[in-house]
């Protein structure tokens, strides 16, 4: 007769090979912000999809759900970057213009 099978469940789970693990939240901003930093680090010629999701600890095909392609994630990226202009509008054109350009 075979020796009785243990019921018991073990107190931790083993991860087993090609499960999957739960995959982290991304925004839009999370893809932004990691382009920004492969910049900074690297140079804006250094930001690809493969260097992004790197960066985020994910595959490239997940940027995809938040950027359709490389140029949309570069154009956010100058968003990001440009900051609103505030403009004078009262004054001489010549002093706002100084202001503006002083800034």
């Amino acid at each position: 007769m075979p020796p009785p099978r243990n019921k018991a469940k073990p107190a931790k789970q083993v991860e087993r090979a090609g499960e999957r693990r739960p995959r982290p939240r991304l925004t839009q901003t999370d893809v932004v912000a990691a382009a920004q930093l492969v910049a900074d680090e690297r140079g804006v010629d250094a930001i690809t999809m493969a260097s992004v999701a790197r960066e985020l600890g994910v595959t490239p095909m997940a940027l995809y759900q938040h950027v359709t392609d490389k140029e949309h994630m570069l154009t956010l990226l100058l968003d990001a970057q440009l900051v609103p202009i505030q403009v004078r509008t009262d004054g001489p054109w010549d002093e706002r213009l100084r202001d503006l350009t002083c800034r």
